[in-house]
């Protein structure tokens, strides 16, 4: 996982505090039974969370990784919120939801670029 770190990102939304959400990410398959580390945190403000979470999922969703683990109880778990993106196209997408200009724009997994005004 180390290996991919620059383009493989957690993107989720929570109300309560993050290290404490990752604190047993290993026995955890949301967390892909991995340490993470904490790359960026956003604070919040006059948003639905859930919103934002389903936005920025759906606009990345060329990109979200396609895995099933099993659980502690053999069960397959495939985790929704890991996308093979990297961070400065994440910061992006953040930047033109917050500003608006995300409205003609779609993201090229290819060219692992936010492309504007091309459908």
């Amino acid at each position: 996982m180390r290996a991919n770190s620059e383009v493989i990102h957690k993107i989720g939304v929570t109300g309560g505090e993050v290290k404490r959400r990752i604190a047993n990410a290993k026995k955890d398959p949301t967390f892909l039974l991995a340490e993470v580390e904490i790359m960026e945190t956003y604070k919040l403000a006059n948003i639905e969370r859930s919103r934002l979470e389903r936005l920025l999922h759906r606009f990345l969703a060329p990109a979200r990784l396609d895995l099933e683990l099993k659980d502690r109880f053999d069960f397959g778990v495939e985790p929704q919120e890991w996308f093979l993106a990297p961070l400065p196209v994440i910061r992006e997408v953040i930047e033109r939801l917050m500003d608006g200009s995300i409205e003609n724009c779609r993201y090229d997994p290819e060219s692992a670029q936010i492309v504007v005004g091309e459908s």
